[in-house]
C-alpha cells in the first residue's frame, strides 16, 4: 500500500517523548505513530463488532421474552386473518 503525508501539529513535550518512545523501541515516529493508529482502530473495530453482537444478543432475547409472554401474539392473529381473506 502507498504511503501518504499526514501532517499535524501536537505539543512540544509530546513530540519530545514520542521521539524517545520510538528511539526506545527502535522505530523512527512516524512509524510509531502509524502503528498506534493501526492499533487504535483494531480496537475500536473490536469493540464496535462486541458492542453490536451484544445489541443483537439483547434483541433476541427481548424477542423471545415478548413471545414466550404472548405480546406478539397479535401478529399471529393479524397474520391469519390475511391467510384467511386470501383463501376465501
Amino acid at each position: 500500500m502507498a504511503k501518504v503525508t499526514l501532517t499535524f501539529r501536537i505539543d512540544e513535550d509530546l513530540k519530545h517523548r514520542l521521539g524517545e518512545t520510538a528511539k526506545n523501541q527502535h522505530r523512527t515516529s512516524g512509524n510509531l505513530v502509524e502503528w498506534l493508529i493501526k492499533q487504535y482502530l483494531e480496537q475500536l473495530a473490536k469493540r464496535s463488532a462486541s458492542a453490536e453482537e451484544a445489541a443483537a444478543d439483547a434483541w433476541d432475547r427481548q424477542i423471545a421474552a415478548d413471545a414466550e409472554a404472548g405480546k406478539l401474539d397479535f401478529l399471529l392473529e393479524e397474520a391469519q386473518a390475511d391467510h384467511d381473506k386470501m383463501a376465501k
